[in-house]
């Protein structure tokens, strides 16, 4: 299947703008909108908020509590005088520390790609137009900072609970000033710290049934954020991603 997800652009009315090529505009506006917020007063301020960020945040506090709750509870069923034979109190505390661990785990998985803010970055390389920058949380609730470059490369997810999803391969116009050979980092995640956790490299070569078209093929490196959950009225657009 062919598809691409078109470019956000800036609008003067505060809204964005997805151009896709020649197929078709589409202009939405996200739900939660917000000019002020920003993670650093030398950079772009965010335009998005994810709405159930404090949700999350909120869940995430409350599985890892009684995880930690049932975990320190769980020798005591040993030590206090019970009628019960060792092996049923053994049982018990497994199926504690099961249950609370596969809970807490399954709210980590669910909420591990929900963008709590995007922003806008400048172009880069052979993507001009700019691309987004999304913070998503841990189950520890530290940031994990994902910065998309070329936004061609979003497509819809195939992953639960996410809604966009970086895709394997594109398929674009040879004249957009990409070359055969060319290879480039199209996405990259990284921590708090700022160290990477992973990236999304591309290599460019002419696509065999038409020597006009350019094919990227993705190689994943490290550990990137490749689904990601967004609220949002834009209706994705797929007419240049070839997930083959």
């Amino acid at each position: 299947m062919a598809g691409i997800i078109a470019n956000l652009q800036r609008c003067h009315n505060g809204t964005y703008l997805r151009q896709a090529n020649g197929v078709g505009r589409l202009k939405r506006r996200p739900l939660f909108l917000s000019a002020k917020l920003s993670t650093n007063s030398n950079t772009t301020p965010a335009f998005y908020i994810g709405p159930l960020a404090q949700t999350f945040r909120s869940l995430k506090i409350f599985s890892l509590g009684s995880f930690a709750l049932a975990t320190s509870i769980s020798p005591f069923m040993f030590v206090i005088e019970s009628p019960l034979p060792t092996s049923a109190r053994a049982a018990m505390a497994i199926t504690a520390l099961v249950t609370s661990g596969a809970s807490t785990a399954l709210v980590g998985w669910c909420g591990a790609p929900y963008v709590s803010s995007m922003r806008r970055i400048p172009g880069y390389n052979n993507a001009p137009d700019g691309g987004v920058e999304m913070i998503t949380k841990t189950l520890l609730l530290r940031d994990l900072r994902t910065t998309v470059y070329d936004t061609s490369f979003l497509g819809k997810a195939t992953r639960p609970f996410a809604t966009w999803e970086l895709v394997p391969q594109v398929r674009v116009p040879a004249e957009e000033g990409r070359t055969d050979g060319l290879e480039e980092v199209v996405a990259r995640t990284m921590d708090e710290n700022g160290k990477v956790q992973g990236e999304w490299k591309v290599r460019w070569n002419k696509a065999a049934d038409d020597p006009n078209y350019l094919l990227g093929k993705v190689s994943p490196h490290g550990k990137l954020v490749r689904c990601l959950t967004i609220f949002y009225f834009w209706e994705i657009q797929e007419d240049h991603v070839d997930r083959k």
